[in-house]
Formats: C-alpha cells, structure tokens, sequence
C-alpha cells in the first residue's frame, strides 16, 4: 500500500460538531475562545464568525486557514485571509496548534502527529459543509492531508510554500554543531528563533506523502513559491508539485519573494488565488 492510502485510510472518525456554548468564552471582543478536550492539551480558536452550524450562502463553500511550523493565528497571511474569506462574504476557520500561540503547552512539547491531529479536530468540530483550505508551509502540508482523509468536505486548496514531509529534509540538513546541540539541550535552531526539537525529529506519525508516487486529491490546488524561499528550495517544490495529482493545479513563481509570502506583493498574489478557488469552487 502506497503511503498516501495509508495516510487516507487513517482518517479515522470525524470529531463531532462543537457548539459554541462549549467554548470557553473571549475576555474580551479581542481574544479567541478556548476548546477544553478530554485528555489533549486546550486550543486557542477563532471559529467561524460564530457561525457554526451552516456553510456559506448558498451552500457556497468557507474558508479554513492552517498556518505553518511555529506560527499561529495572528500572523499577516492568516489575518489577511480571514479578511478576504469576509469580504467575499464567507467565514474562516484559524486556530492555534497545541503548544503555539495561545493554546496550552510549551513549543518544544509539539509534534507532528499532534499538531495535525489539532488541525483535523478543528477541522471536523467547527466547519459544516465543503471549506477551501489555505495552507502556509507545513500547512501545505496539513491541506493535502485533510484532502486525502477528508476528500467530501474540501472544495478546493491553496498552498503557500508547502513544505511536505519537512521532517525529513530537516534531518537530512543537519550540520554537525545541529547534531552536537540536539545531544546536548534537546533541540536545536535550524533558522534563529525556530527551534527544532529532538521529539519532532524522531516522531514516527505516519503522514509522509512524498513517496514517489501521486497525491491524488479530487479538487482544484492552486500552490504559490518565491524563488527566495531558502526553507523550501526548488527542488524540493518542484517534487512536490509533480507529486499532486489535482483536476485543476496551477504553480505560480514570485521570482523576488522569500518562504513567508507576507508582503503586500505577496499578499495580492494570494488574493487573486484565493478569489479564483472561491469563484470556482462555488
């Protein structure tokens, strides 16, 4: 069996719905509200405009934001995303990963396997009905993923440097002062200020794609990359865009735009995307 069946045949059953009376309500207008799970560390969440038991007008599909390794809901393409899913008059799913941003845990507690695990909880307990997913980096890689196991419920996709299996190339990456520091502290900095853990190296999760074979997803993808981007080089993207196996993918290259995507160039790029998937996969 390929890995990618695997990963599909492991989606297991679906979180039930979440009313928003479940919630741990805001402090104030500002602050998300706080999903308290049996036996899993408690998420930061900004559902869907409150909106949690119908999809968009008219059936039409929303929007849910899945952010990328050490990132959380607030950041400019998040935000920039929600105000865009809004003015097209949809709603947009963001949360925080446990152990990143407001959700509970410490960073270097998170793995893989639990940070996707919260990506498809919240997935399955505050959306109904068919979401376009935006996927920034690891992400990317959390779209695919929901694609596979989810394939009824995901209308469309776009990716923002996904970085697929990055686990991997990070190993693969390591200098020997990075083993030297992984030995002694537990972890190490692959960039400043992005620490990566022994835990996340050697968690067997089971969610690799990247196996040599097609990614077959039943919906539209729609991937932007700049040619800066020195955590996702191209060769490794140009592996990952042949690995998909959509109806409809287009590959867009910002030839002076870096691995985060948030300037206002960048932003307009990932507007024009997001628009298109929501005109076409309505």
């Amino acid at each position: 069996m390929r890995l990618y069946e695997k990963v599909a045949a492991a989606g297991g059953v679906a979180h039930p719905a979440v009313p928003i009376g479940d919630l741990e309500s805001p402090v104030n207008g500002e602050a998300p509200y706080f999903w308290e799970r049996q036996s899993k560390p408690r998420l930061a969440v900004r559902p869907p405009a409150g909106q949690l038991e119908r999809a968009g007008a008219g059936g039409k599909p929303n929007v849910v934001y899945l952010q990328g390794l050490a990132s959380d809901m607030e950041g400019t393409k998040a935000v920039f995303t929600d105000y865009l899913a809004r003015r097209a008059g949809r709603t947009c799913l963001r949360q925080d990963y446990r152990c990143v941003g407001a959700s509970e845990g410490e960073y270097l507690d998170g793995t893989l396997g639990g940070w996707y695990a919260d990506a498809r909880d919240c997935f399955d307990a505050f959306t109904t009905g068919r979401q376009i997913l935006v996927g920034s980096s690891m992400g990317g890689w959390f779209s695919l993923l929901l694609g596979l196991q989810r394939p009824e419920r995901v209308a469309g996709a776009l990716l923002l440097a996904p970085s697929l299996d990055f686990h991997l190339s990070l190993r693969a990456a390591m200098t020997d002062q990075h083993k030297r520091d992984l030995q002694q502290q537990g972890y190490y900095e692959r960039f400043p200020g992005l620490p990566v853990s022994a835990k996340l190296l050697d968690e067997d999760h089971g969610l690799s794609l990247l196996d040599g074979s097609k990614i077959p997803v039943p919906f539209p993808v729609r991937v932007i990359w700049g040619a800066q981007d020195e955590a996702v080089p191209w060769e490794r993207t140009q592996s990952i865009v042949e690995a998909i196996d959509s109806p409809d993918l287009r590959f867009t290259k910002l030839e002076d735009a870096a691995h985060r995507l948030s300037r206002p160039q960048d932003l307009l790029s990932i507007a024009s995307d997001l628009e298109e998937l929501l005109a076409i996969c309505s």
